[in-house]
């Protein structure tokens, strides 16, 4: 990792997009202020930083990351590629590309290594079924954190969600309920924090709720999920909150309510084109409906 630069970033995107200093600067500040911070010179505020962002067209963010790596583009691309994996869960996939990747100077920062413990965490327990290496792994990216210590940043989330999926899937509920509580208490308040980590964290804290049968309070979480859904416009996780309302019913013998939420759950897996699910949730509609006709 060089040493942070925001000019020479600055400059080399207005380079890619053609743009002159004077363009540039137009309407936002002189063209000498742009001279200078592009030597290094003159550091821009991020209201400014934000201005000349918008008038290239990419995010501050962009600027900020490029500023901090020579190989910008590459290491966006590298995290693209990871997040594909953890979506479609090709975790041996991704335990081989993170292998190649551990050179890349991303991963030298503290950020990119507390990135990487969490990515090897992940694939020490869905790989090798390493649950107490997967455990240490997680525990030391979480000690890795950059934030202060009452607040929580994306990374130290999905860290402390992949923990508590862990900690259910051994079993080992109290351990993951007490990580949870403070989760959704965190979800509360975040002022910025990513809304598909928020749905995953709801929709894995009321799997646990579930298994401990604590089923009024996996409503809550689950409604919550839905609201949020909602809020962003997105059938992200909708239809699997969907589903869980409907199991969480069946669980207390409440058919009505069960069928109108499986209902709900098959409609949007159809939206969302998604055949697997679909043919998971029609069987146990039929399931279902065979149990509450006899």
């Amino acid at each position: 990792m060089n040493d942070f630069n925001i000019g020479f970033a600055i400059k080399n995107t207005r380079l890619r997009y053609g743009l002159s200093q004077k363009e540039l600067a137009r309407e936002i500040c002189d063209q000498t202020l742009i001279s200078r911070i592009e030597k290094g010179l003159v550091v821009p505020s991020s209201f400014l930083l934000m201005k000349i962002s918008e008038r290239l067209g990419v995010d501050a963010n962009y600027i900020i990351h490029f500023a901090k790596y020579n190989n910008f583009e590459y290491v966006n691309e590298v995290i693209h590629q990871i997040e594909v994996l953890l979506k479609n869960k090709s975790f041996e996939q991704l335990h081989s590309f993170i292998k190649a990747e551990k050179t890349n100077p991303y991963f030298k920062s503290q950020q990119g290594e507390q990135y990487l413990l969490w990515l090897e965490g992940i694939c020490a327990f869905h790989v090798n079924g390493d649950s107490k290496k997967a455990i240490t792994l997680l525990k030391e990216a979480f000690s890795k954190r950059g934030t202060a210590k009452k607040s929580q940043s994306d990374i130290d989330i999905s860290i402390m969600n992949s923990l508590c999926i862990i900690y259910g899937e051994e079993k080992k509920y109290d351990e993951a309920m007490t990580i949870y509580e403070e989760l959704f208490n965190e979800i509360e308040t975040h002022p910025s924090l990513n809304f598909k980590l928020k749905a995953k964290t709801l929709y894995n804290y009321s799997k646990i709720l579930i298994n401990i049968q604590s089923l009024s309070a996996g409503i809550e979480v689950c409604n919550k999920g839905i609201k949020l859904c909602k809020a962003n416009e997105s059938i992200y996780l909708l239809g699997h909150f969907y589903y869980q309302l409907s199991y969480i019913y069946s669980l207390q013998d409440k058919p009505k309510e069960s069928l109108k939420y499986l209902d709900l759950a098959i409609l949007i897996f159809e939206l969302d084109n998604r055949p697997d699910l679909m043919d998971i949730a029609n069987s146990k509609k039929d399931e279902l409906l065979l149990k509450y006709q006899r």
